[in-house]
């Protein structure tokens, strides 16, 4: 797993080569709508599988679902159908230097974690399973979260 910088797009774009798997994280939010273009232009030549994560998501409303759809329409990229939501324990644990399974092990943003993890494990493997094992474990070579450029 690779995670890169926002605004490092030669890095990005290196890692997401070597890549099985690009998630690239991004707020509901106008603001993050408008800099994600940049990274699916940036993304959309090297036609690896590639899905948006929402994090950040408010407990109510439809910003997320109307995120979830321009990201779709404008940028042909589907959506990780596991949110982020706004959670106190992400920040603290960032804070705490831990992880949110760390810092609240039987927390909504631990369940949450857990989720997107076995969900990426389950596209990973598919992915994998269809092209042939690119490592020797048989595992993928690689899932790089690229975070929307700016």
């Amino acid at each position: 797993m690779l995670d890169t910088a926002p605004h490092s797009e030669g890095t990005a774009l290196d890692a997401a080569r070597v890549s099985d798997l690009i998630l690239v994280p991004c707020q509901p939010s106008i603001m993050d709508l408008r800099a994600m273009r940049k990274t699916a232009d940036l993304l959309n030549y090297l036609k690896k599988p590639t899905y948006a994560v929402l994090n950040e998501v408010a407990p109510q409303g439809t910003v997320a679902d109307d995120a979830a759809k321009a990201i779709t329409a404008q940028f042909g990229m589907p959506v990780c159908p596991v949110r982020l939501g706004q959670r106190v324990a992400f920040n603290r644990c960032l804070l705490a230097g831990e992880t949110a399974q760390e810092y609240e092990p039987e927390g909504k943003a631990a369940q949450e974690i857990d989720s997107l993890r076995l969900w990426v494990s389950e596209i990973a493997h598919l992915s994998v399973s269809t092209k042939g094992p690119r490592s020797s474990t048989g595992k993928a070579a690689g899932i790089t979260g690229v975070e929307a450029a700016s």
